[in-house]
C-alpha cells in the first residue's frame, strides 16, 4: 500500500485481497505488541512495588533485631517507622491490666487522642483486622499486634493525606505486627 507515491494519490486502495490481509496483519502486530508492552510495564511496575516492600521489611527486622526488651522493641518500631516511611507519626498501645489501651510508645506527629481513635484502636484489637480512619482516602490505621492467634494490641499510623500504598502492603504489616 503506497499511500503517498501510486495512483490513487493520499487514499487506501483495499480492493486486493492481498492488501486487506497486509493492513490486518500490520494492525493485529500492533494491538498484540501494545497488549505485551502493557503486561511488561504492569510486570515492572510490580517488581519495584515489591522490591520496595522487601527492602523495607528488611529494614524494620533489623531495626528490630538489635532491641532487647519490650521497651526499646517498642520504640525501635515507632522510629524506624516514623523515619522510613511515608507517614506523619504512628504510636503503639498495649492493653493495661484493666483492659483500657494506652499508649506505650509514639513517635511523629500524633493527632491528640480521642474516643473514636481509642475506639477504632479497641475494634481493631477485638476483631484482629485494620481498621481505616479518617476520610477517603485513608488518612489513618489501627493494626493489631499479635503474638501468635492473640492481639496484644494495636500499632496506629498517622498522616495528612491519604496513606502510600506501602502502608497497605500485607507482607510488610504481617511483618511490623507480628
Amino acid at each position: 500500500i503506497d499511500y503517498s507515491f501510486i495512483p490513487p494519490l493520499y487514499m487506501i486502495d483495499l480492493r486486493q485481497a492481498v492488501d486487506w490481509v497486509a493492513v490486518l496483519s500490520f494492525l493485529s502486530a500492533v494491538f498484540i505488541i501494545n497488549h505485551l508492552l502493557e503486561r511488561a510495564r504492569a510486570d515492572a511496575a510490580n517488581a519495584k512495588r515489591r522490591e520496595y516492600v522487601t527492602q523495607m521489611i528488611a529494614g524494620i527486622t533489623q531495626a528490630i533485631g538489635w532491641s532487647d526488651g519490650l521497651e526499646s522493641l517498642l520504640e525501635a518500631i515507632v522510629t524506624w517507622a516514623a523515619r522510613n516511611l511515608p507517614i506523619r507519626g504512628c504510636s503503639i498501645l498495649l492493653e493495661a491490666p484493666n483492659g483500657e489501651l494506652v499508649v506505650r510508645n509514639q513517635a511523629g506527629i500524633i493527632p491528640p487522642s480521642d474516643n473514636d481513635r481509642l475506639a477504632e484502636a479497641q475494634e481493631a484489637l477485638t476483631t484482629r483486622a485494620i481498621i481505616r480512619q479518617g476520610e477517603y482516602p485513608d488518612t489513618a490505621l489501627s493494626l493489631p499486634i499479635l503474638a501468635g492467634d492473640n492481639a496484644i494490641g494495636v500499632l496506629q499510623v498517622f498522616n495528612d493525606e491519604a496513606l502510600p500504598q506501602v502502608i497497605d502492603e500485607g507482607n510488610f504489616w504481617i511483618t511490623v505486627t507480628h
